[in-house]
């Protein structure tokens, strides 16, 4: 089995998981992305969240928007420029965050029990993936993209591999 095939299924039972508790809370997958970054990084322009979170600067904005309308997010000018204006979290927004927080705690604490030795080095090797992936999607070469994570001291994507180096 190739290593797409076992994360997709990975992921499917991931989205399963975080999808109940989501729609529990009332929140979105995409919503709840957006709001784990607010809360780790404080207020942010919509720009800054798309880098982040890998999407386009207008599908972010998109979100943001309903979040809005739902009362998770406001504007704020920007804490850095004090003029481009910035998003942040609302009270509702901390809470229901902090709510879906608690329920998966559960799911991590199972998996941190389960793979305690094992879980850094997971953690690791998924973040890279992500990247890898990423930058192959945004740039034929990956460059720009390698750059600029760099230039924000994130990951960097590593050596070109093929799945035959796996064992799985």
């Amino acid at each position: 089995m190739g290593v797409m095939v076992v994360l997709e299924l990975l992921l499917e039972q991931v989205r399963r998981v975080v999808g109940e508790v989501l729609r529990d809370v009332g929140l979105t997958s995409a919503a709840w992305q957006r709001m784990w970054w607010l809360s780790a990084d404080g207020p942010s322009t919509g720009a800054e969240l798309a880098e982040q979170t890998c999407r386009r600067r207008q599908e972010v904005q998109t979100i943001l928007e309903r979040m809005r309308a739902a009362g998770l997010v406001e504007r704020l000018p920007h804490p850095v420029t004090g003029k481009t204006a910035a998003w942040a979290l609302t009270e509702e927004g901390r809470r229901r965050l902090e709510w879906s927080a608690r329920r998966l705690r559960v799911h991590d604490e199972l998996l941190e029990c389960e793979f305690r030795t094992q879980l850094p080095e997971v953690m690791t090797v998924l973040a890279r993936i992500r990247t890898v992936l990423r930058t192959q999607e945004l740039s034929s070469d990956g460059k720009l993209i390698e750059r600029r994570l760099r230039a924000m001291d994130k990951l960097v994507p590593p050596k070109r591999w093929t799945a035959a180096e796996w064992d799985l």
